[in-house]
């Protein structure tokens, strides 16, 4: 008895060894201020987490990990890719892992109602009992439609999602929009983050887009991402089976993957 019990500790002992420990906090590089809601994690795995309003981070990485390539990332900052080892050796001499802001230029955008168009796209009716939830309890799980457009200039005027339900008092994702390489998602075309909060337990949660002049040219993915952890489980979307597919990222730099069948309740109203 004693044998086995020796042989389940030093068992429970490897694994716990065989993680790293990356704690820290994202500060910009020249006002020093904290970052909320950063993406890190293994590029292309699903060991990846966000950062919390104030900036920290905890990321357990497995040992054979170690060598693996990890990103820093964040809308309107450049990005940062270092190896795991590298990470942790910076986050040892310095808690606070530094992002420098973008350099772009925005591009300035004239809307006259007079002379566009407006239409409604993406996923508009999901069904009153066909529910989607995010997949994993890991912050950075991302979920989200390809919304067609006619390879026209596009401006999105507002965006809605159908909330199953929520037993939170508040919630807040981040919306994401990435255009279409071959197929794939690809570069994230919003150039500030845009975070979607609300408090209502069930319903259409609509979210004016005016103010950040967004142009799209072709297709896009939009998609919604889980950026806090909440007390209560429960939280899930309408859905629909069969007429579209949702692409699905377990945490923050995983690949995002396509699954066929079901739709999230998300759509989008496009001036064009």
């Amino acid at each position: 008895m004693k044998s086995l019990l020796l042989l389940f500790v030093s068992f429970i002992a490897f694994n716990i060894s065989a993680q790293i420990q990356l704690e820290g906090k994202i500060i910009d590089s020249k006002t020093s201020q904290p970052q909320s809601y950063v993406n890190i994690g293994v590029i292309g795995k699903n060991i990846g987490t966000v950062s919390d309003r104030n900036g920290y981070f905890s990321l357990l990485v497995p040992e054979e990990n170690y060598s693996d390539k990890m990103r820093i990332s964040m809308i309107g900052y450049e990005s940062i890719e270092m190896q795991v080892n590298e990470i942790e050796n910076l986050l040892k001499s310095n808690k606070n892992i530094d992002l420098n802001p973008s350099n772009y230029e925005i591009e300035e955008v004239v809307i006259s109602a007079t002379n566009l168009k407006s239409k409604e796209v993406g996923n508009l009716k999901p069904k009153k009992n066909i529910f989607a939830a995010f997949g994993e309890d890991k912050l950075g799980n991302e979920m989200g439609i390809v919304i067609k457009i006619k390879k026209r200039r596009t401006i999105l005027k507002d965006v809605s999602f159908a909330l199953g339900e929520n037993l939170n008092d508040t919630v807040r994702f981040r919306l994401n929009i990435y255009d279409m390489e071959k197929g794939k998602p690809g570069e994230n075309l919003l150039k500030e983050n845009i975070i979607i909060e609300t408090s209502i337990e069930k319903g259409i949660v609509k979210t004016d887009l005016s103010k950040y002049d967004i142009v799209v040219e072709d297709d896009f993915l939009l998609s919604i991402e889980w950026i806090e952890d909440y007390p209560k489980d429960t939280l899930s979307f309408g859905a629909t089976l069969f007429n579209k597919s949702v692409w699905v990222r377990e945490t923050s730099q995983a690949d995002l993957v396509k699954i066929p069948i079901l739709g999230i309740g998300l759509s989008a109203t496009i001036l064009y």
